[in-house]
């Protein structure tokens, strides 16, 4: 993809690789040559799995309930490597949260929970529907559907064979003391020009993290 693909004013950024140029371009002011920061031949890609991977996963456990880990691993990591090479990437998943995440960590598991009980009251809705032969507004599927992708999370036994899969294509699999995007970032400040960040370019709430980074590597190597 060129500079020219993107013609984003710099008032909003689009989502994905589409606003990924304009928001350099307008927003930053950046005034050198644009390239692909995947054309790179030197770069190193940091990838923050969940974050940039979240709904694959969810999708494709959802598409396929009889996925196992090791397959959705192994799966998951083809689809990286369609775009990253195997030996400059390293993939990173969130691990026990630190302290200061405790409570964010310990609030989202009460709205699980509250989540879990609203969906038992929907499904009953529908089952006494069923049971009395009317249909179920679409608007209670939806709202089902969507629950239920909130409180989507791996288990233990899950995640170990999924991180086996992972492994069978990229060595690089670390698990991190905290979040994965901390971790990273925290990377790129100690070392700016050999590193960048993609939680995956694809994903248009990261796309201005990436950017910032990006700049400082092109204006230093490309």
């Amino acid at each position: 993809m060129s500079e020219q693909d993107d013609t984003n004013s710099g008032k909003g950024v689009n989502m994905g690789q589409k606003g990924y140029f304009g928001y350099l371009k307008h927003t930053l002011k950046y005034e050198g040559e644009l390239l692909d920061p995947l054309d790179c031949t030197w770069a190193k890609w940091d990838v923050d799995l969940l974050g940039g991977y979240y709904d694959f996963i969810r999708q494709n456990i959802s598409d396929d309930l009889s996925t196992d880990g090791y397959q959705l691993g192994v799966r998951l990591a083809q689809h990286i490597g369609h775009r990253l090479t195997p030996a400059r990437t390293s993939i990173y998943l969130d691990g026990s949260p630190p302290d200061q995440k405790a409570k964010a960590h310990s609030e989202r598991a009460i709205n699980r929970h509250k989540t879990i009980k609203e969906i038992d009251v929907l499904l009953e809705k529908v089952k006494k529907n069923s049971e009395a032969g009317k249909w179920t507004a679409k608007t209670v599927v939806k709202s089902i559907t969507k629950k239920l992708a909130s409180i989507f999370r791996m288990s233990p036994d899950f995640t170990r064979t999924f991180l086996d899969g992972l492994r069978s294509v990229f060595s690089d699999v670390v698990i991190c003391e905290g979040e994965a995007d901390t971790h990273i970032a925290q990377s790129i400040t100690k070392n700016p020009p050999m590193l960048l960040s993609l939680a995956s370019i694809s994903f248009g709430w990261q796309c201005r993290r990436i950017a910032i980074y990006w700049v400082i590597a092109r204006s230093l190597f490309c």
